[in-house]
């Protein structure tokens, strides 16, 4: 009845007490409601991507780290995560543990259209941590698939 007259906001109130999580997330957001109601919804029903994506609005960074790696390597999303984790490692100023996720991710795959930004943020890491060559290597990899991708040019002439 409440999503017959609109009222979204009724209707995620009557999700959530059903045990309807992600509806009531969904319809909290249509109503253009409180993002952190919703994204406790979508972590409470088990959507971790939403719910670590709208805790990354909210600037509630441990709050998405935590939601995000409870995404295992079985999902599709899986890669996409692990890049977003690396980067919030990244932020956070702990770079082993960025390097850790995205090596994990990256595995064996060489620079492609799908692992290029992993590549990117890895060199960042190891830019970071004082380890150039290993940036230089990235960005030359980096440079030789994508000329033109993001700031490597800058980054490389810079180490």
């Amino acid at each position: 009845m409440f999503l017959k007259t609109g009222d979204f906001l009724k209707a995620a109130e009557v999700f959530e007490k059903g045990g309807k999580y992600v509806l009531a997330a969904e319809m909290l957001q249509k109503a253009n409601a409180s993002s952190l109601k919703a994204a406790e919804l979508y972590e409470k029903g088990g959507e971790y991507f939403e719910a670590g994506r709208l805790f990354l609005q909210l600037k509630l960074v441990d709050r998405a780290l935590s939601a995000l790696q409870k995404i295992g390597m079985e999902s599709e999303q899986y890669g996409s995560v692990s890049l977003l984790i690396g980067k919030i490692f990244l932020q956070k100023g702990m770079t082993k543990l960025a390097v850790e996720k995205l090596m994990k991710v990256i595995g064996n795959e060489p620079v492609n259209t799908s692992t290029i930004e992993h590549y990117y943020y890895l060199g960042r890491c190891y830019e970071l941590s004082g380890e150039g060559e290993k940036a230089k290597a990235i960005y030359e990899k980096i440079l030789a698939e994508d000329y033109h991708f993001s700031d490597v040019k800058q980054r490389l002439s810079g180490l």
